[in-house]
């Protein structure tokens, strides 16, 4: 288990806002990718 948290050291170090900036591109992504299922 604590190599799983070792992997997530360099992410935890990028910062908050730009995981929230992430996150939001990563739900339109998938926002995207339903509509183009659904079509």
């Amino acid at each position: 288990m604590m190599f799983f948290f070792k992997r997530l050291e360099p992410i935890l170090e990028i910062g908050e806002q730009d995981l929230l900036e992430m996150l939001e591109i990563h739900q339109q992504l998938i926002r995207i990718l339903e509509r183009g299922i659904k079509e």
